[in-house]
């Protein structure tokens, strides 16, 4: 019975945690209407054909990240909302060649660290493009 209890509280803290994770990479969103209108904004400012290249590309970067944080805020809220287990999960992404290799056996904790490492790399990227245009525009 005392592990039953144990067992429950691990469970609901589990799903505590992929809830407020969903909750906080869903707003990405704002990043992702940042990065188009850096991207609207470096389109109509820069003319020199690699400028516009390399921001091209660092946007094609940008809107991966944000592909990929969409998608863990769902899993993440299907975690917290018991529709999908993790070892499921993992089952599912070795199934459907979405992983190069056997995920490791990873506690929900750790999945919610990687997922606001993957939140945290997009907002400083976003940070850096915006620097690197305002640089380019006002040293250009």
């Amino acid at each position: 019975m005392i592990k039953n209890e144990a067992e429950e509280a691990k469970t609901a803290n589990d799903r505590a945690l992929a809830l407020v994770t969903a909750r906080f990479l869903a707003t990405h969103r704002l990043f992702f209407l940042l990065n188009l209108l850096q991207l609207a904004v470096c389109l109509r400012v820069f003319a020199n054909f690699a400028v516009i290249a390399g921001f091209l590309a660092v946007f094609a970067g940008l809107f991966y990240l944000h592909v990929r944080l969409h998608f863990d805020s769902l899993i993440f809220k299907d975690f917290a909302d018991e529709r999908l287990g993790q070892s499921e999960f993992d089952a599912a992404l070795l199934e459907l060649n979405l992983t190069s290799k056997p995920p490791k056996i990873r506690d929900m904790k750790s999945r919610c660290a990687g997922a606001l490492r993957l939140y945290k790399l997009t907002a400083a990227l976003t940070i850096v493009v915006a620097a690197a245009a305002l640089a380019g525009y006002y040293l250009g």
